[in-house]
């Protein structure tokens, strides 16, 4: 027997991938700037919308209007009425009693219906305080003119006694226009039998409500000439009992015509924002979302190793900044890798000098164990001379790591201050410095423009005669940059090492201890601080070090020595 259980588990497993899949494809495409802006166009495009929708609303409201128009009228009606009530001193006599009338048969009687009942006169019922329905009929008349409303008044027992359109309607045939569509507006009642003839109208609904003493109204459609009325019923109160009812019915064209203008307006306005919209989603595709995919495509394949690609967009908007600043990162990175693998090949070269050596060395006294003690000296001397440079090389890279990784953390100084602090570190008789009476503010790290000045410092003394003298100057160059110098009297540079002292590596005292990174770091201070560093030299007749580093602001101060 197989149980159905576990197969829809295991059905319900294999589509949770798939649903999970859907999930992440849609809030892919959610966060895209695409969606962003067709949302944002979709909001444009439903404000129009809305005001559909709200027109809905007009609608109502305007319908409202129109029954409150037709209350205020047989409100206006009604209070006539009553007044035209006699009072009841006023009421003449009954000039007999119903004793002396004949006794009639019911089967002599005539049988009518109840809508043929013909209306009686105030004179058929003597001392009957009843209003004036007759002498409202020439105002009935004005009234439907100026209003286009139609008036009935009925009696208590629900007959017309007078009716505004008795001779048709005295305001003219109401013009219907041509609406877009079959629109109707909606009903503000629910709709009480809705066909051509609603029946006689004393058995309407909001007739017999009004006969009860209380408000009716009721909304209708006319089939035969495609309209909705209105139809409001109020109780004329004599004595608190209904003594007719005033029934005015109001069509809903006005209502109609201010809906067809309003909502061809908006479809106009809908018309023009799709329209907008569109020209919109395509500029913006145009001018955003395609050239950012090209940045994409172009930024995949430089990942993938296609190193002939450019990121540059010839645009002056942001577009063509971030472009701009693409390549501007990948031409940094590219001289970067290449120094990196420069450097690279010179550490792998510092290194193998030292490391062949010392492999030689720890051969030769492996291989020998006869060798006597004065050679074996001196290769254990070797190796450990070769160990020293390889501790002042690593030494030298850990200091250069750090320079590198530590230059954003600035400070505002006297570069005057940091003079004094270096030159008074060495001791030495023969250094001088000299300094202007100005502050040089810079900013800038200051241990790392010290580690830099000392380094000179200490090359100079290096190569100075024993008499010779070393000399360090501070001075405004102009309002926006400083001069560091550090001047000896030594032997000079040839032009040839000039132009390579500052690489990385490059010393003409290896024999000395020296590693060829002292003033490849000096160089990366400054040019890091965006300044500048220049050598100036011949041979035989000494050497300026000159340091160009950006100023801030000057204040008085004065010291020399020397």
């Amino acid at each position: 027997m197989t149980r159905s259980r576990p197969s829809s588990a295991s059905a319900t497993r294999a589509a949770r991938p798939e649903v999970w899949r859907a999930l992440r494809w849609i809030h892919a495409q959610l966060v895209r700037i695409r969606t962003r802006l067709l949302v944002i166009n979709l909001i444009a495009v439903g404000v129009p919308v809305v005001g559909i929708h709200w027109a809905r609303t007009f609608e109502q409201e305007g319908l409202k209007a129109l029954e409150a128009d037709m209350r205020h009228v047989a409100e206006t009606l009604r209070t006539l009425l009553e007044k035209s009530v006699p009072p009841p001193a006023q009421v003449p006599p009954t000039t007999r009693s119903s004793s002396s009338r004949p006794a009639r048969s019911s089967s002599a009687r005539p049988a009518r219906s109840s809508s043929a009942r013909p209306a009686r006169s105030s004179s058929a019922r003597p001392g009957a305080r009843r209003p004036a329905f007759e002498a409202m009929a020439p105002s009935l008349e004005l009234m439907a003119k100026r209003t286009r409303m139609r008036v009935r008044l009925l009696d208590k027992r629900g007959r017309v006694v007078a009716d505004s359109h008795a001779k048709g309607p005295p305001e003219g045939p109401e013009d219907v226009p041509t609406f877009w569509g079959s629109y109707q507006p909606r009903r503000i009642h629910p709709p009480h039998r809705p066909s051509t003839n609603p029946g006689p109208v004393y058995g309407r609904r909001e007739i017999r409500a009004a006969r009860k003493g209380q408000l009716g109204t009721a909304t209708r459609y006319h089939r035969r000439i495609k309209r909705v009325f209105l139809f409001l019923a109020m109780p004329i109160m004599v004595d608190r009992r209904v003594e007719g009812v005033v029934y005015i019915t109001r069509s809903t064209i006005p209502v109609l015509e201010a809906m067809y203008r309003l909502r061809t307006t908006l479809l106009q306005v809908l018309a023009v924002a799709l329209g907008l919209t569109a020209l919109m989603s395509l500029f913006l595709a145009t001018t955003i979302s395609r050239p950012l995919a090209r940045l994409s495509r172009a930024a995949t394949r430089l990942a993938s190793g296609a190193r002939d690609e450019t990121l540059r967009l010839e645009r002056r908007d942001e577009i063509g900044e971030l472009s701009r600043s693409f390549a501007a990162l990948l031409a940094k990175l590219d001289g970067r890798a290449r120094y990196i693998s420069e450097f690279a090949a010179n550490i792998s070269h510092e290194f193998k000098t030292p490391l062949a050596s010392m492999r030689g060395a720890a051969e030769l006294l492996a291989d020998a164990p006869e060798m006597d003690d004065a050679t074996r000296q001196r290769f254990l001397g070797n190796i450990l001379a070769d160990v020293q440079r390889l501790d002042r090389l690593v030494s030298r890279l850990l200091q250069l790591s750090r320079i590198e990784a530590t230059l954003e953390h600035r400070e505002v100084f006297d570069l005057r201050e940091l003079v004094l602090e270096v030159v008074d570190g060495f001791a030495e008789p023969a250094l001088g410095y000299e300094l202007p009476e100005a502050a040089l503010m810079v900013n800038a790290h200051r241990s790392h423009i010290a580690s830099s000045l000392r380094a000179l410092i200490e090359n100079a003394l290096r190569h100075s005669e024993a008499d010779g003298a070393v000399r360090v100057a501070a001075a405004a160059l102009d309002s926006h940059r400083a001069l560091l110098q550090v001047t000896d009297e030594g032997s000079g540079i040839s032009e040839a090492n000039q132009a390579r002292i500052f690489d990385r590596f490059f010393t003409t005292c290896g024999k000395s201890g020296g590693t060829g990174l002292g003033l490849a770091i000096v160089q990366t201070v400054v040019k890091a601080h965006g300044g500048e560093v220049r050598v100036n030299s011949a041979l035989g007749e000494g050497t300026v070090f000159t340091l160009e580093l950006p100023i801030l602001t000057s204040r008085p101060r004065s010291a020399s020595r020397g």
